[in-house]
């Protein structure tokens, strides 16, 4: 049973929240209310789906996709008479989770000329793709995707060389990358 008088609750902040891929929501009080109905979707005017009923006014919605963009809309319950009554549904609020970079932990030479290269697990993402370059600053090639937080690369010389690591997502079957670790120097 929906009632139009009911005062709708506004999104008033949401912020990524970086322990797991989640994002952290809060939202205005309705005097009167006994709780709130959240839904999520991926498209700004359609496709709402409701995840959550509670009677805070935060929620934390984890288990995301990294690389994706989410909408929000909530609205508030009361009782009227014995039976449920709802407000309208607020504005939409859209948040996109981005990619946090990985970051390298070695770049270590073993035997003649490979290079073990070791980086952070970023949590919830498809791969990483590693770039290998003998500057500093430029001239960066991709050597090799993986789906695992470790690589040994065989260069045909013996030399210093350069590595940077990103990872990526699939979202609507295209991918979406992090920005690049820092350059670290095999050694």
């Amino acid at each position: 049973m929906g009632v139009r008088n009911i005062q709708t609750p506004q999104l008033t902040s949401t912020r990524i929240t970086q322990s797991r891929p989640g994002i952290y929501l809060a939202w205005t009080k309705v005097s009167g209310a006994v709780g709130y109905r959240l839904y999520r979707s991926t498209k700004k005017n359609s496709g709402y789906r409701k995840i959550a009923t509670t009677s805070k006014t935060t929620f934390t919605n984890s288990r995301l996709t990294p690389g994706a963009s989410y909408y929000y809309k909530i609205r508030a319950r009361r009782t009227i008479n014995g039976a449920p009554a709802y407000s309208k549904h607020s504005s939409a609020k859209s948040v996109k989770l981005t990619l946090s970079a990985p970051r390298l932990i070695s770049a270590k030479t073993s035997g003649k000329k490979n290079v073990k290269v070791k980086w952070t697990k970023i949590s919830g993402v498809k791969g990483y793709e590693v770039f290998r370059s003998t500057s500093k600053k430029r001239g960066f090639k991709k050597v090799k995707t993986l789906g695992k937080t470790s690589f040994t690369d065989k260069p045909s010389k013996k030399r210093a060389y350069y590595y940077k690591v990103r990872c990526y997502n699939t979202v609507n079957k295209k991918k979406v990358y992090s920005g690049f670790s820092s350059v670290m120097k095999s050694r």
